[in-house]
């Protein structure tokens, strides 16, 4: 029988070996876990961008049905509903007082109250509307448009009711020029560039009526497709100097302020032919609507009282309409939404085909070339 003799220094080897096997196995899972490490964190942050999102959703969720059958914010409702509101009540109050006036049909206390405190609501409206619409105009940096708006309320809160309609031209008159000589302003966006802007323009429409007021091809009562403003501007003349000839007459139905009234609604007529000419519906509607204020408004003025009086309360009636929507044109100017006359929007297509024909000419050429 043969023994074998273990040597000691084989079993030391060995047990190194083994040693630095499991050091090295240790080391792999090691090198592992630390690979793995990202991973764990890289779900979890998914998982909680994904729980974010439900909770947000869920949040907006809760809002939008928490806004169902909440008012407008109080910004469009000032701007918006209050002036309706406003224009509304004042128009009513004036119909009321004028109709019970001609056939008294109310009690006489409610006629008299109607009578006394119509006039002072339909300055309130108007006075509103005509300082919010200004203000913001002048914040867009529209100096005619805003100074016009701003003169009602400076000029009107102090007339007589029978004066109101009257005195209201220094404003419209300002406006209807602005309007009227758009075209030739452009696109300012400074107080001062505006202002200097339209005294420019003010002088250029003076030129092209005298050049081309009538004849063949006119720029004034033309139809719609080829109306730049030209009527409404010349309008605005009787409205303006009609009222200043008013504001000297004083009170009382002097000849004076007889005259003055037929300067003002006869440049207020002109006016109104250029508004439904124009293609913005708040001008169509308040051309339609002042027509009929004009032609009350005049009978006023030669008529005694107390026909005057119920005469005038219809006039204003009408007014409270027309300015309304007249007002609307310097809102829409500010929102974006006015339409210019579209003789003007016939230049700019044409100038713009113009621009495009060159532009593809220049092409053509680099091409060729």
């Amino acid at each position: 029988m043969t023994t074998q003799t273990i040597n000691p220094k084989s079993v030391e080897a060995t047990d190194k070996i083994a040693q630095l096997a499991l050091m090295a196995g240790a080391s792999m899972d090691a090198a592992e876990g630390i690979e793995e490490k990202p991973k764990k964190p890289e779900r979890e942050s998914q998982e909680i961008n994904l729980l974010h999102k439900v909770v947000q959703d869920t949040k907006v969720q809760k809002s939008l049905d928490s806004m169902e059958g909440v008012p407008e914010n109080k910004t469009n409702f000032i701007r918006e509903r209050l002036p309706q509101l406003g224009t509304a009540l004042a128009a009513g109050m004036h119909a009321f007082a004028g109709a019970s006036k001609a056939v008294k049909f109310l009690p006489d206390g409610m006629t008299n109250f109607l009578d006394k405190n119509s006039t002072n609501v339909t300055k309130i409206v108007n006075v509103g509307n005509y300082l919010m619409k200004g203000l913001e105009a002048i914040s867009k940096g529209r100096a005619w448009d805003g100074i016009g708006r701003l003169m009602y309320p400076i000029v009107v809160p102090f007339m007589d009711q029978e004066d109101v309609f009257l005195s209201s031209g220094l404003s419209s008159g300002i406006t209807m020029f602005e309007q009227g000589q758009r075209h030739k302003v452009g696109e300012i966006k400074t107080l001062a560039g505006d202002f200097t802007g339209n005294l420019k323009a003010f002088g250029g429409m003076i030129s092209d009526i005298k050049r081309n007021g009538f004849g063949k091809d006119r720029l004034l009562f033309v139809p719609e497709n080829k109306e730049k403003g030209h009527t409404m501007w010349l309008g605005a003349n009787g409205n303006f100097f009609g009222a200043l000839l008013g504001l000297a007459a004083g009170k009382g139905k002097s000849p004076l302020k007889k005259f003055a009234s037929i300067v003002r609604n006869a440049g207020g007529i002109v006016c109104d032919w250029g508004k439904i000419m124009s293609p913005d519906i708040n001008n169509k509607i308040s051309g339609i609507t002042y027509l009929m204020v004009s032609v009350l408004d005049v009978l006023q003025a030669f008529s005694p009282e107390p026909l005057a009086s119920t005469l005038s309360h219809f006039s204003l009636a009408i007014n409270n309409i027309a300015n309304y929507f007249y007002v609307n044109t310097s809102k829409a100017t500010s929102d974006g939404t006015y339409q210019d006359f579209k003789g003007n929007q016939a230049q700019t297509n044409k100038v713009e085909k113009v621009k495009v024909d060159n532009f593809n000419s220049k092409d053509n050429l680099a091409i060729a070339a």
